[in-house]
């Protein structure tokens, strides 16, 4: 049976409950007095990065895939159809080590090169883009630790929100209350990128 393109956003979306639930799980563990507060932010920042990691797998699939004929849309038009993954993937490659999909700049910019209109990668809106600029930057915080990636993360994610000093590293961020009724950073940042692979897939 031949995949639809909603599939792919499935299955992102089934990935993304996995992680919900392991937060809520986390949360409750900690409620209980079994994990301490320093565990439960640590969590918070690996399923982030895990949630940004599989946005990533999501736009490679859908891309490869429909370079290389095993997706069709009528809505879409490569420019070219390669013979399988690996060679569309080490022309693509070029001379890079690997291929960044994050920032989104550079998903458009291969998307221009190998689709009509950059179709479907450019259906999203410069608010998407930038929320997903974010992402990119508190996961780099996150993986790198470096002064760079927090300088980075500090200038372009936190900006001059009103946050105590110890509430700015990444893990606490992510975990701090931004709604009412009450919802983490976490969740609506993974909700808006799971909003934004739906639009991809529309």
């Amino acid at each position: 049976m031949s995949r639809l393109i909603v599939d792919y956003f499935t299955k992102l979306q089934r990935h993304y409950k996995v992680l919900e639930k392991t937060r809520q799980k986390v949360e409750y563990l900690f409620n209980k007095k079994l994990l301490t507060k320093t565990e439960v932010e640590q969590t918070y920042g690996t399923l982030f990065t895990n949630a940004v990691i599989g946005f990533e797998h999501f736009i490679e699939e859908l891309f490869f895939d429909l370079l290389t004929d095993r997706l069709k849309y009528n809505k879409i038009k490569p420019l070219v159809i390669f013979k399988n993954e690996s060679i569309a993937y080490n022309i693509i490659l070029g001379t890079n080590s690997y291929i960044n999909w994050l920032p989104y700049d550079y998903t458009e910019r291969y998307a221009d090169i190998y689709f009509k209109e950059g179709l479907p990668f450019k259906s999203i809106t410069p608010q998407d883009k930038t929320m997903l600029k974010k992402a990119s930057y508190i996961r780099n915080a996150l993986v790198h630790r470096s002064r760079f990636s927090y300088s980075k993360y500090e200038k372009n994610v936190l900006c001059n929100l009103p946050l105590a000093s110890k509430e700015k590293s990444p893990e606490k961020f992510l975990r701090g209350i931004f709604t009412t009724p009450s919802k983490t950073r976490f969740e609506i940042y993974v909700e808006e990128i799971a909003s934004i692979a739906q639009k991809i897939c529309t």
